[in-house]
Parts: structure tokens; C-alpha cells; sequence
């Protein structure tokens, strides 16, 4: 493409861009309503004091906040997960529960910038540390991905990929059969919901040593230990995860 095409395309999306902001003027990604003024993280000022960053001392496995000098919380200490670490960037509360709320259901997918900008800050040192070879989001089912139009965790780890420079492979995990929204299942059935729900692209395998599992919440951990296994399956030798929240309110 030529210089010239280039600008011209180039100005041509930004008029786009204003446009549809004068008609759709962008959301805060909490409270849902318009920023007026950008606010430069996508968020307004009194809206970003309401979310909370989950507090230390956290479990040394699925990243929770633990109220003990243990090193696990009381459910890691029961149950041994198959991912290897998590992290969550905030704890759970009204104010991400509405903003995660919206991304997933009513077509809010300018958040997954926001949320992405926001999960590098808080857990970026981390991440670099594991050293992930790809980002792999939680895999939606294909016909529920027909219906909803996209997926949020594959937004977020796309978006999460382009800050820190690490590839992103949506096609490598897949989720094999329809489960039931974790919210609607009671505890005690949440593993048997999605145990063997989800493989791991055969021709793939090997390809991958590091993965960074990517999804909006963890609550029990079972999705993510499930895809962790369909990941290990296939030659990946450390998977660890990266969440918006974690919370049992869901």
C-alpha cells in the first residue's frame, strides 16, 4: 500500500472513530455510563476507587485472598489443581461484577482494553516471571460463541497479548460439548459440569511449553484445571492463568 492510501486510511478511521463515539459515546467499563471527558483508562475517577485489587496474603496456588498464615486457601488445600499458579487483578465486588457483567452479556467489548491494561498492571511482574510461550483464552462453545457474537476471554487475551508482546493462539484449545454457565450450578456438581469439556489441537502438540490460560473469573478453579489437563495432554508443560476476579459471588 502506498503512503499516500496509508493516511487517507488511516484519517478515515479516526473519522470513524469520532463519529461513532458522538453517537455511541464510549462507557465507563463500571458503571456503565457515558465518560463525557475521556478519562484515559476508560474508567471514571469515582468508578475506579470502587474496584478493589484482591488483598495480600493470597493463596500460593489460585491467587485468592486467604484470611490465615497458610500458604493455600482452605479449597487448594483439599483439592490439588491442575494449572499450575493463578492470579486475579481484582477481588470481587458490585462495581466488576456489573463492568464483567456487561462485557459478557450486552455486547461491551470495547472493555476488554480496559480490563487488559488493568490486568498487566496488577499482575504483569507475574506474568513475566512465568515467561509464557502463548496466551490461550478459556475456550467458548461454537454455537454459544454464534449466538453471543464473540468471547470475552479470547477479547481479553488478545488484548492482554498485545500489551505484554506475547502471542496469542485462539484455535489450540477448543471447548468440545455445551456446559452450563458455573453461576447456575451448584458447588458440589461445577467439576462434573465441565470434566473432559474441553481438547487441545493434536497437530499442535509439543508446540507449546509456557501457556497463560486467560478467563474473566475464577471461582472454583475446575475450568481452568480442565483446560489446564487438556493443555498438559498435548506437550504443555506449565500452565498458569490469568483472571479478571476472583470471588464465589458469580
Amino acid at each position: 500500500m502506498e503512503e499516500t492510501e496509508r493516511i487517507f486510511f488511516s484519517r478515515l478511521k479516526r473519522a470513524g472513530k469520532l463519529v461513532a463515539d458522538a453517537v455511541y459515546p464510549p462507557a465507563c467499563a463500571v458503571c456503565g455510563s457515558p465518560l463525557g471527558e475521556w478519562s484515559g483508562d476508560g474508567v471514571h475517577e469515582a468508578c475506579r476507587e470502587k474496584l478493589k485489587p484482591v488483598e495480600e496474603p493470597l493463596c500460593a496456588k489460585c491467587g485468592k485472598h486467604i484470611n490465615s498464615e497458610e500458604m493455600l486457601c482452605d479449597d487448594c488445600q483439599k483439592y490439588d489443581h491442575i494449572f499450575d499458579q493463578a492470579v486475579s487483578v481484582f477481588a470481587y465486588n458490585d462495581a466488576i461484577k456489573q463492568g464483567i457483567y456487561r462485557f459478557k452479556y450486552k455486547n461491551k467489548r470495547e472493555y476488554a482494553g480496559v480490563f487488559a491494561a488493568a490486568a498487566v498492571q496488577g499482575a504483569g511482574r507475574l506474568i513475566k516471571m512465568w515467561d509464557p510461550d502463548v496466551i490461550v483464552p478459556v475456550p467458548m462453545y461454537h454455537k454459544k460463541k454464534r449466538v453471543r457474537g464473540y468471547n470475552q476471554a479470547e477479547l481479553l487475551a488478545k488484548k492482554t497479548g498485545e500489551l505484554l508482546g506475547v502471542p496469542v493462539d485462539v484455535d489450540f484449545l477448543i471447548r468440545t460439548r455445551k456446559t452450563a454457565p458455573m453461576k447456575e450450578v451448584e458447588k458440589k456438581g461445577r467439576l462434573r459440569n465441565v470434566k473432559d469439556a474441553f481438547e487441545a489441537q493434536t497437530e499442535k502438540e509439543g508446540v507449546y511449553t509456557k501457556v497463560l490460560l486467560v478467563d474473566d473469573i475464577i471461582t472454583t478453579g475446575y475450568t481452568l484445571d480442565e483446560c489446564a489437563k487438556a493443555l498438559k495432554k498435548a506437550g504443555v508443560k506449565e500452565v498458569n492463568a490469568l483472571t479478571l476476579c476472583s470471588g464465589e459471588g458469580f
